[in-house]
């Protein structure tokens, strides 16, 4: 099993503008999985080494006011949309399970909302919000 989680850490919060793809600053696990990443070093998009089937899944904990959308961009593509209406579901947006993807696909979530969404690290893990991009293969 190939599992990769990029985490935020370095700050409390960061905040990312309408169109703007959301960064990472560290990942965890890097097994079967490359990591791209921009200009300031921070990781802008995972990738996958080998086709098959993932599991994908997003966690944004305590983002700014709704309403909110997260894309999640595979290869340059929509596969889906996450919109958040309510301060209970910005709290906590879940991610697309099982997509089937070749290899070398390019994993990536996008500001698509009107605002910029700023996403804010729990009180109890100070510096870090974890799992906010993680891709298992099954």
């Amino acid at each position: 099993m190939q599992s990769v989680s990029a985490d935020v850490f370095r700050k409390n919060t960061k905040s990312f503008s309408p169109n703007e793809v959301l960064t990472f600053t560290n990942v965890g696990n890097q097994q079967g999985v490359f990591v791209n990443r921009n200009r300031l070093g921070e990781i802008d998009a995972l990738i996958t080494t080998r086709s098959g089937t993932y599991q994908i899944d997003w966690i944004v904990q305590a983002i700014s006011s709704a309403p909110v959308v997260i894309e999640l961009n595979i290869n340059r593509g929509a596969i889906t949309r996450r919109y958040a209406e309510s301060k209970d579901e910005i709290d906590q947006l879940i991610g697309y399970n099982n997509i089937t993807v070749p290899a070398f696909s390019i994993i990536r979530l996008v500001n698509r909302g009107k605002r910029t969404v700023t996403v804010t690290a729990p009180a109890s893990v100070s510096g870090t919000i974890l799992s906010l991009l993680k891709i298992h293969r099954l």
